[in-house]
């Protein structure tokens, strides 16, 4: 099958679209199928790493477009179309008319495109490539290390952190080689794709972040993942909105810290293995065609 994968830009890795593109692209090559990748802004399509671009004057099978922008400047130029929503606030993210199939990433994104009045014709949760997030070496008994990762405004509660735990800030950097930074953490404090991502590398994880540092020194959480809770967060992305616990001192912070456990690890890795391989999204986008 040839598809044609189409992003609103190839620069930067800050959004998750961008990772989830190569991710996918390298998956569904695995599986034996032609695939081409494209930018919608010219201004930022610089960083296609290894992937081959769109072939002009090629008709595609299927168009996998991440936005409804995207979607429209390269819809004439395949038979069928996936429209893919990762997010339930940003314009782009919004369902338009046009696409075959719409696809949301989590059961939170779904229902906003039936609040937009269109059909959601089913879930994908974020392909997570196993190879390259895979842990290099054992996590600590004890925590020890705690990695902070895609903060859009500073952790409340960092000074605290530091003078209990080596804390390494990553920020929101624009970086594919995403692994390589996590590597050292016993503990990773993240959201969205990034929470994922930590899992398969064996670490323990807090969903935290949504809207941090509103309201001054108060942070939005979901909290310590589980095999109990980690259905539930998910249904929301890991971003926090699923409990939204308000948490406003480094005291009710610390409860979640506290619960660290070297045998999550493997736990965790297990579970992005069953929920999350890229091979097994993969499958699972073709089976809607």
């Amino acid at each position: 099958m040839k598809i044609l994968m189409a992003n609103y830009e190839m620069e930067n890795f800050f959004g998750g679209t961008q990772t989830w593109t190569v991710t996918m692209y390298k998956a569904l090559r695995e599986l034996g199928h032609e695939v081409h990748v494209e930018a919608f802004n010219p201004k930022f399509n610089t960083n296609f790493l290894y992937m081959k671009r769109m072939v002009v004057g090629v008709k595609y099978d299927v168009l996998i477009a991440n936005g409804n922008q995207t979607m429209h400047h390269f819809q004439e130029y395949a038979d069928k179309i996936i429209l893919m929503s990762h997010g339930v606030l940003p314009k782009l993210e919004q369902p338009v008319a046009g696409a075959d199939i719409i696809l949301g990433v989590s059961e939170e994104v779904a229902a906003n495109v039936e609040r937009q009045g269109f059909k959601c014709d089913g879930i994908l949760r974020n392909p997570i490539d196993r190879q390259l997030y895979a842990a290099q070496s054992n996590i600590n008994g004890t925590l020890k290390t705690i990695v902070l990762l895609d903060r859009r405004r500073k952790f409340p509660f960092i000074e605290e952190l530091k003078k209990e735990y080596k804390v390494i800030e990553l920020g929101t950097p624009p970086r594919y080689d995403l692994w390589s930074a996590l590597q050292p953490a016993d503990l990773v404090i993240a959201r969205g794709r990034g929470i994922y991502e930590a899992m398969s590398m064996q670490k323990n994880v807090i969903v935290s972040g949504n809207n941090s540092g509103r309201g001054g020194k108060t942070e939005l959480m979901d909290g310590f993942v589980t095999p109990e809770n980690f259905l539930e967060f998910r249904k929301n992305n890991c971003s926090g909105r699923n409990q939204s616990i308000q948490v406003t001192s480094y005291e009710q912070f610390k409860v979640e810290l506290d619960k660290y456990d070297y045998a999550a690890g493997a736990i965790n890795h297990n579970l992005i293995a069953e929920h999350n391989d890229s091979v097994l999204i993969a499958n699972q986008l073709l089976s809607y065609l």
